[in-house]
Parts: C-alpha cells; structure tokens; sequence
C-alpha cells in the first residue's frame, strides 16, 4: 500500500511527467498518482506502475471525486496539471503534524500554494489569508469565519469519503472546496494549516485565469459556483449541512459541455 495519494482532473498531458517528477522529488514518502480526464495518459507514463488514468468528460469536480473513489492509500492530496509540487518538504512535514495527533482520523493539515512566477510573503501578515475572515466576500454567511479554508491538503481518505468528498453541483473544487472546508470544520475537524507545497502557475489573475483553457473554470465559477454557493450558505437551514452523498458524481453529466461539445469532439 502507498502512502498516500495524489489525484487529479488532467486536460494538459503534456505537463503530467513534469508534475509527477515534481511529487517524487518532493518527499520521501510512497504515492499514486492518479489522472482524470478525457486524454490518454502520455507513454512517458504508460509504464509507471504507480500511475493510473481514468477516462472522464465530466466537470473538474466530478474528475476529482472520481480520482477520491478510485484512490487506494489512507491519506490524499489533490492537485492540478498548470503546477508542481515544491521540493520542500511540505508533505513528509504534514505527515509528522498528523502522526504527532492523538486521533489522526479528523486532523488535516491544509497546504498552501501560490501562483505566479513569485514566492509570496510567507509572513504571519499573509496567514489570515487561509480563514474565511480574511476575505469579505464569506462574511455574510451562516457559517463559522474562523473556519480555514481547504483548498488542498493531506486528509484520510476514509474520513473524505465519510463527509461524501465534493459536491458535485460545483463543476470546479474552487467552491467546491469552501463547502468541503465548511462541512468538515462543522463536523468536528481539526484544521493545521501546512507548508506551501504546490506552485501553480496557470492562474496568474488577468493572464489565463479569464481566459485559454481556463476560461469554462472561469465562466462556470462565475455563472454557476458562486451563485449555488450563496443559495446554499444564504439560507440558515444551510447549518445542519455536513455529510453528502460520496457518489452524488452520479447526478453530474458525463460530458461537461463548457469544455467539450461531446465525447468524440475535444
């Protein structure tokens, strides 16, 4: 068995080698690695025993609830294919925050990561950026603004599944993520705040993030995201929302049509 487990939804193959050369030079611990998407994987990889690929046309989040379900190690970690893992020391970091936990089960260490060509400020100045009180866009809302936000991190897998992973009706873990974060925290999950572990370089606000093959996560954040994520946490009887349905990928298309007209046409 591995260690843990890294997943993802993949529309750039020819970026994965690079990505997965980037997680084996970051820790010393054993992972899979496991691709989501609609390309084949590249032959550089064919033969990697600790790579898998399954075939999806579905939106980012249904990919990454795909890769939760299909993963095979205690812990995972997600990740994206416009970045690559630091060689920090990040993960192997939070292994040892959670093995020093009396009741790993519930702990997880929330990475961060930044974008663009510029380590950011690593400063107690820039830490209330990973709470919900730190963006003013939250605080109207009935949740906790104390809560950090998850938008990665090393978790049991089996305590992923228990909270029912991503809700699906995001098409992209961006919200998909905060209401992860909301419902965990609810549950009783301790959150550390981990490392930067991950650069990601396709999301430099005005470059790609508007536009290239960002534009449908763009468009669906703003169209779709944010507007379910302001119906579901605008209402109060949004407090008693914990636990979901794991399999509620179920209930999404088979093929997301911002960024594929049909199976055959990508």
């Amino acid at each position: 068995m591995y260690d843990f487990s890294v997943f993802l939804a993949g529309i750039r193959p020819q970026n994965w080698l690079a990505l997965y050369t980037s997680i084996k030079d970051s820790t010393q611990k054993t992972f899979e690695l496991i691709f989501v998407g609609p390309y084949n994987l590249p032959g550089t990889l064919k033969d990697i025993s600790n790579v898998k690929f399954i075939q999806d046309y579905g939106c980012p989040t249904r990919c990454y609830q795909l890769g939760l379900l299909a993963s095979t190690s205690p812990y995972v970690v997600w990740a994206a294919d416009d970045g690559a893992f630091l060689n920090n020391g990040a993960i192997d970091n939070a292994f040892k925050i959670l093995e020093s936990t009396p009741l790993p089960h519930k702990n997880i260490v929330s990475f961060r990561y930044y974008e663009g060509p510029i380590v950011p400020d690593t400063g107690i100045s820039k830490l209330n950026y990973w709470k919900f009180s730190g963006h003013s866009f939250y605080k109207k809302f009935y949740f906790s603004q104390n809560y950090y936000l998850v938008m990665n991190a090393l978790i049991s897998r089996e305590y992923m599944i228990e909270a029912g992973g991503w809700d699906c009706r995001f098409k992209h873990i961006g919200m998909g993520c905060n209401d992860l974060a909301i419902r965990m925290q609810r549950d009783g999950a301790n959150i550390t705040l981990g490392d930067y572990f991950m650069h990601v370089e396709g999301s430099v606000p005005g470059v790609v993030w508007g536009g290239g093959d960002h534009k449908p996560i763009y468009d669906s954040h703003c169209e779709e995201d944010v507007p379910l994520f302001k119906n579901i946490y605008s209402d109060s009887n949004s407090v008693s929302r914990i636990k979901i349905n794991v399999n509620n990928w179920n209930e999404s298309p088979l093929v997301w049509t911002r960024r594929f007209n049909e199976v055959n046409n990508v």
